[in-house]
């Protein structure tokens, strides 16, 4: 908070940095919790736009999780824009989970190197509907 990352290569940096973080997260899965926990924090600031992105495997059927249950959580706060990005081995199943969440929503990602892509068609489209 407070301190962007300024300029395309910062703003490279900081998705690498969070694309590699998700490689060494522990076993389980909080999915849900930290897009909850996000959500609520993102909503509670002075902000003119307000985002949330939660980077998954898609691996939600492995833990019991659903994604309708997602859904509600990620569309919870209208004040807030909040996003899938499935980055998946298994277009399949992330591709399932991208069609049951609300349109817009949800991404899918078969390769690190889209997420950039990724990341400039939300905002495009956010930019649209404000």
């Amino acid at each position: 908070w407070g301190e962007p990352p300024q300029g395309p290569k910062a703003q490279l940096q900081l998705l690498e940095k969070m694309a590699a973080h998700t490689q060494y997260c522990h076993p389980g899965d909080n999915t849900f919790k930290a897009t909850e926990l996000a959500i609520k924090d993102v909503a509670a600031r002075q902000a003119d736009q307000r985002f949330v992105f939660v980077i998954s495997d898609a691996d939600l059927a492995r833990y019991g999780l659903t994604p309708q249950e997602w859904n509600k959580i990620l569309t919870s706060q209208p004040s807030v824009g909040a996003y899938a990005i499935l980055i998946a081995s298994n277009e399949s199943e992330a591709e399932t989970i991208q069609e049951a969440l609300a349109p817009g929503r949800g991404h899918v990602c078969t390769d690190t190197e889209q997420l950039a892509a990724t990341f400039e068609r939300i905002f495009q489209a956010s930019l649209g509907s404000s």
